[in-house]
């Protein structure tokens, strides 16, 4: 028997992304279909064009039912991080005798930390425990069944804008999809990218993607913070573009060229081929339109570092995805010698899709085929 098909859909801040698949073998995925367009994104909070969703839905959703000749019915939704929000809540239950812990226990535990419970701005997608404690504060990561005269929980909640969900459940309608789950796209990251070992301390994920910067901490199941700023590598080639006064297509090649650790002078040129004619650019130039927009992109995430309410230290490491700085050609030794940190580049490990901007779409396709498992 052939195993069920499931549609995810990514929404970057230019790009809509939406895929069919399954597991396969060894924890491989099984790509049945694709859809993909260009759209105007979203900025501050909102779509630029909301009225278009339904035709831009339609046409990905066509796109990828061609090859699997299925009808999606039903689609998981990956909320981008700008229409997220992640409150760490603690709740505590005490006992006048030695009670096993069963699961009236935890829901009460997670009602009583939900902080914006009722807000109707807000739609909670997502609870999950960073860690459990009980009456000799050790910290677990399940404790049903636990014989304790106290249980104590730090939870992560993840919620989705109303509006956010109004407008996508809208626009899904238009074309026949009324069955809708949303998802946090950091938080799907967050636990593909990374093993349970690693998660047991507080870990920080940054995926530059093309337009938009997301900063992650998470731990154990859950998220502790989540922040974004509206920067990524799309603004490198837009600096490129304007400088030099050449085509987007033109400077994406020449960023292409970009060698970060070139020491370079005024007689060295990247060379860039297009349209049958070879030009050369300045390296000089080149790179330090590229470093000063990596400097903005920077010291805007160790901004969010500072200012974090969850301290790393110093010696941690700090993980890198997303396809807007990995591509570049000493892109994270630049980033890493800025924060002063380690960067450790992530990606899925996965054959024909162990690239970094690939990173989302199958965190997204793994999380809604382990919630279809359960």
């Amino acid at each position: 028997m052939m195993k069920q098909n499931f549609a995810v859909l990514q929404i970057g801040t230019g790009t809509l992304h939406l895929m069919v698949g399954r597991r396969g073998v060894a924890d491989t995925f099984i790509v049945a279909g694709e859809g993909k367009t260009d759209y105007t994104g979203y900025g501050d909070g909102r779509f630029a064009d909301p009225d278009k969703l339904s035709g831009l839905l339609k046409d990905v959703v066509n796109q990828a039912e061609i090859t699997t000749r299925e009808p999606i019915t039903k689609l998981f939704v990956g909320v981008p991080t700008d229409f997220c929000r992640v409150v760490v809540g603690d709740a505590t239950l005490s006992f006048d005798r030695p009670h096993r812990v069963n699961l009236d226990d935890v829901d009460a535990l997670y009602d009583n930390g939900n902080k914006f419970r009722g807000d109707p701005s807000l739609r909670l997608i997502n609870k999950a425990p960073v860690f459990y404690t009980t009456d000799d504060d050790r910290k677990m990561t399940e404790v049903l069944g636990v014989k304790t005269l106290k249980i104590g929980l730090r939870a992560s909640y993840v919620y989705a804008e109303t509006e956010f969900v109004d407008t996508l459940n809208a626009a899904l309608g238009e074309i026949g999809i009324g069955q809708v789950q949303y998802l946090c796209t950091a938080l799907a990251e967050m636990q593909f990218l990374f093993d349970d070992s690693t998660r047991v301390k507080p870990i920080m994920l940054i995926d530059v993607g093309g337009g938009n910067t997301s900063v992650a901490i998470g731990q154990g199941d859950g998220l502790l913070s989540l922040a974004s700023f509206a920067c990524g590598g799309g603004f490198l080639t837009a600096d490129l573009s304007m400088c030099f006064h050449i085509g987007y297509d033109l400077a994406e090649q020449l960023k292409s060229q970009v060698v970060l650790s070139l020491d370079a002078g005024i007689e060295d040129k990247y060379p860039v081929t297009f349209n049958g004619k070879t030009r050369g650019y300045s390296a000089l130039d080149t790179n330090t339109i590229i470093t000063d927009r990596l400097n903005q992109i920077c010291d805007l995430i160790k901004r969010i570092i500072d200012t974090s309410s969850i301290p790393l230290p110093p010696t941690q490491d700090l993980y890198l995805t997303g396809g807007g700085v990995l591509h570049l050609r000493g892109g994270r030794d630049y980033v890493a010698k800025r924060l002063g940190r380690n960067i450790v580049p992530v990606a899925p490990a996965q054959p024909l899709w162990d690239k970094p901007e690939c990173s989302q779409i199958l965190s997204l396709l793994d999380l809604a085929l382990d919630i279809n498992s359960n």
